[in-house]
């Protein structure tokens, strides 16, 4: 590595300059970033207003499904696929849909999506089992109410 390589990367990890792989990021991702944003701006307005955010947004959509990939690829169709509803063009909505359905993730994000799932699914256990637990609980009070008992005797 020479001298203005070195400085260059320092540079770069210090975040005294972006390298040019999180700008080119940054420009990827600005037509999904702005089709998000413009449906945000379009869910606080009404009327004619609205429906020009939403064909702004659909505009940005339509731009993302060409170079997103992975998750913002599958959002970037379901935002597409929700303006042109939203718009009344149903016929494309339902497209956008089947397109979203043949969207192949990288073995990367089917991993991430897969541990995703798994936490997901933990959490939800571990809170039906403390949801059980609790009515239980309730249960037996309820019980020893009814028979007067005031405490558990162990045998």
């Amino acid at each position: 590595m020479d001298g203005a390589t070195i400085v260059k990367t320092i540079a770069a990890y210090l975040g005294l300059i972006d390298s040019v792989s999180s700008d080119l990021k940054k420009l990827i991702h600005q037509s999904f970033r702005s089709a998000i944003e413009l449906l945000n701006f379009a869910s606080n307005v009404s009327g004619k207003q609205q429906k020009e955010y939403l064909r702004q947004a659909l505009l940005k959509f339509v731009e993302a499904t060409v170079v997103e990939e992975n998750e913002n690829l599958v959002s970037s169709y379901l935002g597409l696929a929700m303006c042109l509803h939203l718009l009344g063009d149903d016929m494309n909505a339902k497209l956008s849909m089947e397109k979203l359905e043949k969207v192949e993730l990288t073995f990367k994000e089917q991993f991430r999506s897969s541990i995703a799932a798994s936490v997901a699914q933990s959490y939800m256990l571990r809170h039906e089992r403390e949801r059980r637990l609790k009515a239980f609980k309730i249960k037996s009070l309820e019980i020893m109410a009814e028979q007067k008992i005031t405490s558990f005797q162990v045998y």
